[in-house]
């Protein structure tokens, strides 16, 4: 929703919205094959694989393992916030899926590092195969 007057302040853009999202079973489930990167990351497990969209979308996953559905939702509260802040200075395209680990409180652990996390995304970046499909699969 727009300030009053219709203008927002100059700067990233820090909203979430449904193409900024892994939405269904089949986004989920193309995380587990090839080519992906992981990185364990505070209280989370996370998973990046490269999705040849040019922007990120985020997943976030919280088993009854993890605790009651209050630890569950602080788990994907931060995920969501750690990502809607930090997206905007990450190099390339990834599908990400935050993994909430068993036995962590994220506001108990160590915090999520942004510039641990995106170092982690330069490097899978550069190590990245192109998606066929994607923006860099050209016919030749």
């Amino acid at each position: 929703m727009d300030p009053p007057g219709g203008k927002r302040a100059e700067g990233p853009d820090l909203s979430y919205p449904k193409e900024r999202r892994l939405l269904s079973r089949q986004s989920y489930l193309a995380m587990a094959g090839p080519n992906q990167f992981r990185l364990k990351a505070g209280p989370f497990l996370v998973v990046a694989k490269a999705n040849g969209l040019g922007r990120h979308r985020l997943g976030v996953t919280a088993t009854k393992k993890v605790g009651k559905a209050t630890a569950r939702n602080r788990f994907k509260r931060v995920a969501r916030e750690f990502f809607r802040l930090n997206q905007s200075g990450w190099p390339g395209g990834f599908d990400l899926l935050f993994i909430a680990l068993q036995g962590q409180d994220p506001f108990r652990s160590a915090p999520l590092d942004p510039a641990k996390f995106k170092a982690f995304l330069e490097a899978a970046a550069a190590k990245a195969k192109p998606v066929p499909g994607g923006p860099n699969d050209h016919p030749r």
